[in-house]
C-alpha cells in the first residue's frame, strides 16, 4: 500500500476475536505478529526484545512471544544498551539484562544510568531545588551504597575516570564545586 521500503511501524489488529499487533513496514509486510494488544520496538535495529503490552500494562518479550518480565508497567525504556527503566504511577523499577526487576519504590521522578561499571539512580523529590540522594547498583541489582549530593559525574577536566570511580558534587549553594573522588565496590556500604 505504501510506495516506501523500510520505515517500520506498528498495528494492532483483531482476527477471530483476538488482538494481535504487528511490526510492519511502510509496504505493509509484515516482520512480527504477536497476540498482544500492542508491539513496539526498543530499537529499529534490534530484533532481540520488544515491549509487549496486554491490558494496558507492558512488559518485555521475545519475538516468538516469551514473557521476560511482568506485564505490570505503565512505561518501559531502554536504558543503554542491556538494561531498562519502568514505571507504573509513582513506582520507579530498575531491570537488568537479566531482566530482574528491582523496585525503586515510589517518587516524583529518578534518573538512571550506567556508569563506570554500575548503576547510578539519583531519586528526586518534589521538591526540585533540594539536593539528591544517588544509589549505586551492581549488574545483579545489590546496593552498594548510597550519597546526598547535587550531581555525580563520570569524568573530570574532560578525562573519563576509570570503572568504579565517580566523583561527587555537594557544593549545594552554588558558590563552586566541591567535588570528592570517591570507588563504588563491593561489599555493599554507605557512603
Amino acid at each position: 500500500p505504501f510506495p516506501m521500503r523500510g520505515i517500520k511501524t506498528h498495528v494492532s489488529i483483531e482476527r477471530k476475536g483476538k488482538i494481535y499487533s504487528q511490526i510492519i513496514d511502510t509496504s505493509g509486510r509484515v516482520f512480527l505478529e504477536l497476540e498482544f494488544d500492542e508491539l513496539e520496538s526498543f530499537d529499529e535495529k534490534d530484533t532481540t526484545i520488544y515491549k509487549g503490552n496486554k491490558g494496558g500494562l507492558w512488559g518485555i518479550v521475545t519475538p516468538k512471544g516469551e514473557t521476560l518480565t511482568p506485564f505490570q508497567f505503565e512505561e518501559i525504556y531502554r536504558l543503554g544498551d542491556a538494561s531498562f527503566y519502568a514505571g507504573k504511577g509513582e513506582n520507579r523499577y530498575l531491570i537488568n539484562s537479566k531482566f530482574k526487576v528491582l523496585d525503586l519504590g515510589k517518587w516524583y521522578n529518578v534518573h538512571h544510568s550506567y556508569t563506570n561499571g554500575f548503576f547510578n539512580v539519583k531519586f528526586i523529590n518534589k521538591d526540585l531545588k533540594s539536593p539528591k540522594t544517588f544509589t549505586f547498583y551492581n549488574e545483579d541489582l545489590k546496593t552498594l551504597g548510597s550519597v546526598v549530593a547535587v550531581d555525580i559525574l563520570d569524568s573530570f577536566n574532560g578525562s573519563k575516570l576509570p570503572n568504579g570511580y565517580v566523583y561527587i558534587k555537594t557544593d549545594y549553594e552554588n558558590n563552586g564545586d566541591y567535588l570528592s573522588l570517591i570507588h563504588i565496590s563491593e561489599p555493599t556500604r554507605p557512603y
